[in-house]
C-alpha cells in the first residue's frame, strides 16, 4: 500500500515538471511571433507622431477642471498633525553667505540649454550631443523607425485603471494616451532593465546626465524644460548644473521670504484676495500657470500682478510652463522650476540695488484655494525665529502600488497599464527597490522649506536623479521631498508638520464658514473655495490693515 501510494507521488510529481517545462517552453517561445516583419508594420501603422503640441491642445480647457484638480472621489485623507511644539530662536547673529557661482535665469538668452538647436527628435528621443538619445523600441537619427528585438511589443490585451478612483474595476474603454499602449510596455520593461538608479558615483554632470537620459525615458516635454532649468553648457560643451546650494543664516527676525504660488485656472479675485494677503515689496514672488490655460486669461493675470502689485519687480509669472495633471510628475516640476526662478531673482535684486544679504529664508508653496490665516507679518517672524528648520509634513505611508505600478499620463488623468503579458512588460520594482521607507514617511505636498534644501533640490544629482526615477509613479508630490530629503546629508531640521489646515471630514475637504475655529496652529487653510469664506477670514484672523507695514 505503501509502495502503491509512492508510485502514484512520483508519477504525480512527473506530470508536474513535465506541465511546466511546456509552459516555460512556450513562454519563452511566445515573443519571437510577435518579431514578425507583418507584427511590426501592424504596430507601425499603430504608431502616431509623438505629437505634444495636439495632445496639449486637445486637452486645454481651463474650465473643465475645478477646485486644485483633485478627484472627488480621491480617498486618502490624513488625520491632523498634533499641534506642534513651539521652537526657541535661533541664533540670528551668523554671517548670511551665499554662494557666488549660482547660474543665471532662464530669462538670460545666452545661456546654452539642452533644448538649444535641439533636433526634432520623435517618440519621446531627447537631443544629447548634437543627436537623438532614442527610448527603445525606437532608433534612427530621429527615433523614427521602431526595431523591437526582445517582443515587448505585445498588441495583446491589456487593462487600465483610474488613478483617482482607487477601487473600481479596470476600465472598458481604454484611456487616451499620447502613445498607443504597446510602446508603454517596451518603455516600462527597459525602465526596469536598463541600468541600475544613482549609477557608480563617479561621474561628471554631462556623464550623469547621458546615462539619466538613457535609462529614464522617454522625455516629453515637460521632462525636457525640466532639464532646462537644470542643466546649461558650459565653455566645453559639458552639461553643468545651474545651480549650486546656499548657505546661510539671516540676521533678521523677519526675514525675506519666498513664495511659489500654482495656479491651474485663473480666478482674478482669488488670485486678487490671496495676493493682497501675503504681498509686501521685500519678499519674492514666482507664479506658475498651468499651461492648459489659455492666453487670454493669462494675458488677465499679467495684467493684474502688472497693475497692482509689481511696482518692486518681485512677482515673475514663469514664462516656461508646464501641462499639469493631478498625479503627476509635473506638479513636482513645476515646483521646483519656482524655486529656481526664486533664486534667480535673489541674484537680480542684488545685481540691481547692490546689497547683498537679499535671500529669502523660506519658500511657501500654495495652490489658488489656499488662504492665509494669520497676518504676514506672524508668519515671518516665525520663520525668522526658524530659518534653519524645514517644516515638511510626515503623515502615514501611501499605497506602495503608487510606486510599484507603471503610471502613464493620459487625458490629463493617471492610469496604471496591466497587460496580459505582464511578465515580458514589466514593473517599477528597480525604483522601489533603491527606496529605503525606513528613512521617511510620505505625507504632504504642502510645506515651508527653507533656502538650504530648496537649493539643494535643484543643484545636487542624487536629488535631481531620484525626481526623474518617480516619473511613471502616481502622486510623486507627496513622496519626493520627504524622500529627497531623507537621501541628503543635510543636518537642518525637520518637522513633520506643515502648519496648513483641512477639515477632512468635510465633503471636498471643503473649508466653510463653519469651519474657522481652527484646532491647532495653522497659517494656511487648504481647499478655501469661495470668495465669502476668504473674506470672512481676512475680517477674523488677518484685518491686514492694521498690520501692514
Amino acid at each position: 500500500m505503501r509502495k502503491s501510494a509512492t508510485r502514484k507521488q512520483w508519477m504525480l510529481l512527473i506530470g508536474v515538471v513535465v506541465v511546466v517545462i511546456v509552459s516555460l517552453t512556450t513562454i519563452y517561445q511566445m515573443p519571437s511571433g510577435y518579431r514578425s516583419d507583418a507584427n511590426l508594420k501592424k504596430t507601425q501603422r499603430m504608431l502616431k507622431e509623438y505629437d505634444w503640441k495636439k495632445y496639449v491642445d486637445t486637452y486645454k480647457d481651463d474650465d473643465k477642471v475645478k477646485g486644485d484638480g483633485i478627484h472627488p472621489n480621491k480617498k486618502e485623507h490624513r488625520k491632523p498633525a498634533s499641534k506642534p511644539v513651539q521652537r526657541q530662536r535661533a541664533d540670528l547673529n551668523k554671517k548670511h553667505q551665499v554662494s557666488s557661482d549660482s547660474a543665471s535665469g532662464m530669462a538670460n538668452s545666452t545661456v546654452k540649454l539642452l533644448s538649444t538647436n535641439a533636433l526634432e527628435c520623435k517618440h519621446g528621443g531627447i537631443t544629447l550631443d548634437g543627436a537623438c538619445v532614442c527610448s527603445y523600441p525606437f532608433a534612427g537619427p530621429l527615433c523614427e523607425t521602431v526595431q523591437d528585438q526582445d517582443g515587448c511589443l505585445v498588441p495583446g490585451k491589456f487593462s487600465s485603471k483610474n488613478g483617482f478612483m482607487y477601487d473600481v474595476e479596470p476600465d472598458a474603454v481604454p484611456p487616451k494616451c499620447a502613445m498607443p499602449h504597446p510602446v508603454h510596455c517596451c518603455w516600462a520593461k527597459h525602465r526596469r532593465t536598463n541600468g541600475t538608479i544613482f549609477g557608480n558615483g563617479n561621474e561628471d554632470t554631462h556623464q550623469a546626465v547621458s546615462r539619466m537620459l538613457n535609462q529614464y525615458g522617454p522625455w516629453d516635454e515637460n521632462d525636457k524644460l525640466m532639464m532646462d532649468y537644470y542643466f546649461a553648457y558650459g565653455e566645453d560643451s559639458r552639461l553643468r548644473n545651474r545651480y549650486s546650494p546656499i548657505t546661510y543664516t539671516l540676521k533678521t527676525e523677519r526675514p525675506n521670504l519666498g513664495f511659489f504660488l500654482m495656479f491651474h485656472h485663473v480666478d482674478l479675485q482669488a488670485i486678487d484676495t490671496i495676493m493682497t494677503n501675503i504681498y509686501r515689496a521685500k519678499h519674492y514672488y514666482a507664479i506658475h500657470v498651468d499651461r492648459h490655460v489659455n492666453d487670454e486669461s493669462l494675458d488677465q493675470l499679467k495684467g493684474l500682478i502688472r497693475e497692482k502689485y509689481n511696482d518692486n519687480n518681485n512677482v515673475v509669472i514663469l514664462e516656461k510652463r508646464f501641462l499639469g495633471t493631478w498625479g503627476a510628475i509635473s506638479l513636482v516640476y513645476a515646483e521646483l522650476a519656482g524655486y529656481a526662478t526664486l533664486v534667480d531673482m535673489i541674484k537680480k535684486r542684488e545685481k540691481d540695488t547692490g546689497k547683498k544679504d537679499q535671500s529669502w529664508s523660506h519658500v511657501i508653496n500654495l495652490s489658488l484655494n489656499d488662504f492665509p490665516t494669520k497676518p504676514i507679518i506672524d508668519l515671518e517672524r516665525f520663520l525668522g525665529f526658524n530659518t534653519e528648520r524645514n517644516f515638511i509634513d510626515q503623515d502615514i505611508p501611501k499605497r506602495e502600488d503608487r510606486i510599484t505600478s507603471n503610471w502613464v499620463e493620459c487625458g490629463r488623468q493617471m492610469f496604471t497599464l496591466s497587460y496580459d503579458t505582464q511578465d515580458i512588460c514589466g514593473n517599477n520594482e528597480n525604483l522601489y527597490k533603491s527606496i529605503d521607507r525606513t528613512k521617511y514617511t510620505d505625507g504632504s505636498q504642502w510645506h515651508f522649506i527653507n533656502l538650504h534644501l530648496a537649493t539643494h533640490l535643484i543643484s545636487n544629482m542624487k536629488s535631481i536623479e531620484r525626481l526623474f526615477s518617480m516619473k511613471y509613479t502616481l502622486v510623486p508630490d507627496e513622496t519626493y521631498f520627504q524622500l529627497a530629503y531623507s537621501e541628503s546629508n543635510l543636518e537642518d531640521p525637520w518637522d513633520s508638520y506643515n502648519y496648513r489646515y483641512i477639515p477632512w471630514a468635510n465633503p471636498r475637504l471643503e473649508v466653510g464658514i463653519k469651519d474657522l475655529d481652527f484646532p491647532y496652529v495653522t497659517y494656511f487653510a487648504r481647499k478655501v473655495y469661495t470668495q465669502e469664506t476668504r473674506d470672512a477670514i481676512t475680517e477674523r484672523y488677518i484685518n491686514f490693515k492694521k498690520t501692514l507695514k
